[in-house]
This record gives C-alpha cells, sequence and structure tokens, in this order.
C-alpha cells in the first residue's frame, strides 16, 4: 500500500537526537523483489549505460558492485550506495580521477502503485564526489556534493540521474584551478543511467 505521507517527521526526530542528514526526506514506499515483500536487503550490481557526467567531467564507465534495495514496509531508504568505480573520466586538463566519499541514498518524491511499471521519481542524497587531473591534482581539482534529482524505472530497472545546472541541489566545492572553468558554489549535472543486475527478479516499488 502507498504511503503518500512525506517522511519529514522522521528527519526532524534523526535531527533532534543528531543523526541523519537535513536532505533525507521522500516518501514511506514499500519494496518488494519479485514476491519477497519481507524486511530483507536486497543485493544489485549498477552498471553505467553510457556516459556518466558528473560537473564538468565525463565518464565512459561507472559501476556499484556493493549497492542494495532495501525490502520491507516504509522505506525511506530505498536504495544504498555506498561505493562505486569511475573510469575513463576526462574534462579540463585530460584525464580525471573521480572518488565517491560518502554513501548515496535514493528516496521517491512521485506516486508509487502496486503495478511494475512506474516511473518513481525522487532524488539521490549523500552525493559527494571528489574529481582531480590525474596527472597533476594542484592544477585542477573539486567535489561536487548535494543532492542530485533522479527516477527508478520499474520496468527496464533503470536509475537515472537527471539532475541539471538549472536545478537546485548540487553544486561545486573546494574547486582549486582548472583553468577557472570550475568554480565553488557554481551548480553541477549529475546525469546518466545506471543498469542493475539482480540474482532473480525485479524490484518494485509501491
Amino acid at each position: 500500500m502507498k504511503r503518500s505521507r512525506l517522511a519529514l517527521a522522521l528527519v526532524g526526530v534523526a535531527l533532534a537526537v543528531g543523526i541523519g542528514p537535513a536532505s533525507a526526506t521522500g516518501n514511506l514506499e514499500d519494496v518488494s523483489r519479485g514476491a519477497d515483500s519481507s524486511n530483507t536487503n536486497h543485493a544489485v550490481a549498477l552498471y553505467s549505460a553510457g556516459n556518466i557526467v558528473i560537473g564538468a567531467t565525463t565518464c565512459t564507465t561507472v559501476s556499484s558492485t556493493t549497492s542494495t534495495w532495501h525490502g520491507g514496509t516504509s522505506k525511506l531508504d530505498l536504495l544504498t550506495i555506498p561505493s562505486s568505480t569511475w573510469a575513463g573520466c576526462t574534462g579540463v586538463g585530460g584525464a580525471h580521477t573521480v572518488t565517491q566519499t560518502t554513501p548515496m541514498r535514493f528516496h521517491s518524491t512521485g506516486t508509487a502503485t502496486a503495478g511494475a511499471t512506474d516511473l518513481i521519481t525522487g532524488h539521490v542524497d549523500g552525493v559527494s564526489i571528489n574529481i582531480f587531473l590525474s596527472a597533476s591534482p594542484a592544477v585542477c581539482a573539486y567535489t561536487v556534493t548535494g543532492s542530485a534529482s533522479a527516477t527508478f524505472n520499474e520496468m527496464t530497472q533503470r536509475l537515472t540521474f537527471v539532475q541539471t545546472p538549472s536545478m537546485p541541489g548540487l553544486t561545486v566545492a573546494n574547486a582549486t584551478g582548472c583553468l577557472g572553468q570550475i568554480q565553488s558554489g557554481n551548480p553541477a549535472p549529475l546525469t546518466g543511467s545506471f543498469s542493475m543486475v539482480f540474482a532473480d527478479d525485479k524490484i518494485n516499488v509501491s
């Protein structure tokens, strides 16, 4: 059954006792894998389907083999991406090294039904990505941090980042060098899709 209420009360309690980020908002959803709706974590591997753009850097291959969907009822954190590997990254000055430094979590803010064809809108919180010029970090380095708009397509089982520079949420921090083309405080994009590989059945959010 759909939980339409926004989980702001939960976040307020977390902040009152000094835990949890203020950005961790979203709908409380039921998550199942196939017929399994139990309170169980489901391991999943994510693989980029095409280029991923982060800030002023483009990467050809991004993956996470340690991610988890959180099954059960009334879930705020639907998907956790604790770490990822970024390869084939280029930007200002040449090849870039890209590193995820904190776990990222997908939260739903759109409509989810019992059907298996929903496009779930939401955001990925906890984004903190360090980026630097591989040959000389002192020449160009910056961090992309904040919350990125994203969707989960139940039919294709794809997570897609849709954060553009015109949208609030992600910003550049700690920018150094980069020929002045990347400035701290500027909005940052995060775009691209990830396919998901499970051991068996698909994920359904309702």
